[in-house]
């Protein structure tokens, strides 16, 4: 009989589950046992109601905490403009220390899109250390420059040392330049040998300037979006070879040369973007040579490239993203190569102007694949193209007016009565 009664109890919502408790001592402890039988929490669609209250978050974890794995304190936004702005919701001392002291099996802590208070951030020290995965992404850590100093490196240090089972570290968000709150490098010094993915996008609130904090691992995911890495820093990421398959320095300024990142034959996600003096002919070449693994590829927005490099795109034979906006030297020669490419799905060719209306042809003839086509900027191309082809893309993304069109209605039928 109780296993019935916790079957019907496990579809309720946790609020509802806790409200239920009233109903008698029975179910009481009917409801206490089925929250201990959780595994996931995701904050927002299991608990509304507490999303701006620290206290009911701690008090929701404290109930679920006994077998919890994973917890989300994620809050989506209203639409994706807004995707990167904290929401008022609060993370503080109480939400961490509860998990701290209630979900001892936890493996993954998300955080994204909330405010986290001093008194959380002291706290992260003493995670469980059966941690896997923590990110941390679109928050808002308003500090002052002695909390950083000493507060907050020591904590994040405290961390990286006792969760030894760490796999998965990621701290990314422009809200985190807001402010006092920085990181000093050195503290991912201690990242543990297990790491498999970083993920670090927070510019000048952790200036890496360098990758030597990675000797001895072993990653295969490394994003560091506005880092200011040079090119000998690369030289770290060899040692990784055989298992990085995704690799972002976007937005890197001081990255001059990207030829070493040909030596990565395992890569299949390569991003680039935005660096505008750092990746030219030979270097795109080379990794066109040599990373035959690349589905996914996005070069925008720099500017060096020739045709001479761009036309190689098309030996890439499992490419499904291409990203190559704002280079101003794709034209039509460009996208006949590309065309080649008879696995993609997604591209990205905003405001290449060189492209006409041959061009898309091409793409649109040969890629029987593609879903998704981005043409801003691009004169020649109309919707009236799209009426030569009996397929193409579900999705484009254009500035092109669109035209009206009419059709015949059937005669609607006199209206008959007794």
């Amino acid at each position: 009989m109780d296993e019935a009664w916790l079957h019907i109890i496990s579809q309720l919502g946790i609020e509802d589950v806790l409200r239920s408790r009233r109903v008698s001592p029975y179910f009481d402890l009917l409801c206490r046992k089925s929250l201990r039988l959780r595994k996931t929490l995701n904050i927002e669609e299991d608990s509304p109601k507490c999303i701006n209250e620290p206290d009911g978050i701690a008090t929701v974890i404290k109930y679920c905490g006994a077998n919890l794995q994973t917890i989300n304190l994620q809050i989506r936004a209203p639409n994706e403009k807004y995707s990167m702005i904290p929401s008022c919701s609060q993370v503080t001392t109480v939400v961490i220390k509860s998990i701290n002291m209630h979900a001892r099996k936890l493996r993954s802590l998300k955080i994204d899109r909330m405010i986290i208070s001093l008194g959380a951030i002291e706290n992260f020290g003493n995670l469980p250390e059966t941690l896997e995965e923590l990110q941390i992404s679109n928050c808002l850590m308003s500090c002052s420059e002695w909390d950083v100093i000493t507060v907050i490196h020591k904590s994040f240090e405290k961390l990286l040392k006792r969760c030894l089972k760490l796999k998965t570290f990621e701290i990314s968000g422009r809200s985190m330049n807001y402010g006092e709150f920085h990181l000093d490098p050195s503290v991912l010094k201690s990242l543990p040998k297990t790491i498999e993915n970083v993920s670090i996008a927070v510019g000048s609130s952790l200036k890496i300037e360098d990758l030597s904090f990675l000797k001895g691992t072993k990653l295969r995911k490394l994003v560091l979006q506005r880092s200011f890495i040079s090119a000998s820093s690369l030289e770290n990421l060899v040692q990784m070879s055989e298992t990085l398959t995704h690799l972002d320095l976007s937005w890197s300024p001081n990255l001059m040369d990207c030829s070493e990142i040909s030596k990565l034959h395992s890569l299949s996600t390569l991003i680039l973007s935005n660096n505008r003096d750092g990746v030219e002919d030979n270097a795109l070449i080379q990794i066109i040579e040599n990373c035959q693994e690349i589905e996914n590829l996005f070069i925008d927005q720099c500017n060096l490239l020739t045709n001479v490099s761009l036309c190689q795109l098309g030996q890439i034979r499992k490419l499904k993203k291409l990203g190559i906006s704002g280079i101003s030297n794709v034209d039509d020669t460009v996208c006949l190569k590309i065309s080649k490419c008879d696995k993609l799905e997604f591209l990205d060719l905003n405001f290449c102007r060189k492209i006409r209306r041959q061009g898309l042809f091409y793409l649109l003839s040969s890629l029987k694949h593609l879903n998704h086509l981005e043409v801003l900027g691009i004169l020649d191309y109309s919707h009236q193209i799209l009426t030569k082809f009996s397929n193409f893309p579900k999705t484009i993304v254009c500035d092109s007016p669109i035209q009206s069109f009419s059709f015949a209605l059937p005669p609607i039928p006199n209206l008959v009565t007794a």
